[in-house]
């Protein structure tokens, strides 16, 4: 007949785990000692998983009490102790081992992610750079620019002019406490005199600039018409059949290009007095629509 090594119940043949504690019934009793250990404390709903370990191993010396909510306990005889012991810490170390694994697993793919993310990132920086590159910025200002910079130089020296000279008035009429007599007076003042006479004959100076500039947008919007027209009609073809693309990002591609361009435009006697900045900056601001 079979017995429970835990409870020491006996059980009708055809059953093999006790109903009470759940351990493996024997065909023997050993001699019952009463004095049973803790061997671990695990999570009730785990508790199965070491209990399975257990059986499959022939550990059948042990019983599981539920001590609190929640939280399991499996005990063994003080005899059998270092046989549950052993089996139960081999479980434990075996699932350890799948867990860490596991975190491992976990972590190189996230430092893969990471590291692909990172190099699209360098990547898309290095294809930014090559793209700054092939469109290096020009130091072109149009007509307009300069005729805007002029008058805004122009309107601040005419101010500075005119202030300074209104100041310097008040002092020589006594009107500011600010008074220097003698010679060192009215060399300082005539020096004074000068410089703001100055500033405001600059100032009109750059009004007359900013007037010339302004005259000369018209006829620099027109050459440039004139010079796209050229590009389009008589240059840019021979552009690509001398110098196909060979790679997307080649830059050297670019530079070739332009070269070309700008010599079949200076080589044009109507082009011949063209300001070589307007000619850079024009084409590098249509390289796209020229060769799309």
């Amino acid at each position: 007949m079979p017995w429970c090594p835990i409870c020491r119940n006996e059980y009708r043949e055809g059953f093999e785990v006790c109903a009470d504690c759940g351990a493996k019934l024997v065909e023997e009793l050993g001699e019952d000692t009463g004095s049973y250990v803790t061997i671990v404390r695990v999570p009730t709903d785990h508790i199965s998983e070491v209990t399975d370990f257990l059986d499959a191993s022939d550990i059948s010396a042990y019983k599981v009490e539920e001590v609190e909510e929640g939280m399991s306990e499996i005990l063994a005889e003080e005899k059998n102790r270092n046989e549950v012991s052993f089996a139960v810490n081999t479980f434990l170390n075996k699932r350890q081992e799948e867990v860490d694994e596991l975190m491992q697993k976990k972590k190189d793919n996230l430092a893969k992610v990471l590291a692909s993310k990172e190099e699209k990132k360098d990547e898309k920086e290095e294809a930014d750079k090559k793209e700054e590159k092939k469109k290096p910025e020009t130091a072109f200002r149009s007509s307009k620019e300069k005729a805007d910079e002029a008058r805004n130089s122009a309107i601040a020296l005419l101010l500075i002019g005119i202030i300074g000279l209104a100041f310097e008035a008040l002092v020589v009429f006594h009107v500011l406490p600010l008074e220097i007599n003698g010679l060192t007076g009215k060399i300082l003042y005539g020096f004074m005199a000068c410089v703001f006479l100055g500033l405001i004959i600059g100032a009109l100076l750059s009004f007359s600039t900013a007037k010339r500039l302004r005259e000369a947008i018209v006829d620099e919007s027109g050459i440039k018409e004139e010079i796209l027209k050229f590009c389009k009609e008589d240059a840019v073809d021979t552009a690509l059949k001398l110098i196909p693309v060979k790679e997307e990002e080649d830059e050297s591609v670019y530079f070739a290009r332009m070269d070309f361009l700008k010599s079949a435009i200076r080589q044009e006697p109507k082009f011949k007095d063209v300001d070589p900045e307007l000619i850079d900056g024009l084409l590098d601001e249509n390289y796209q629509e020229l060769f799309s």
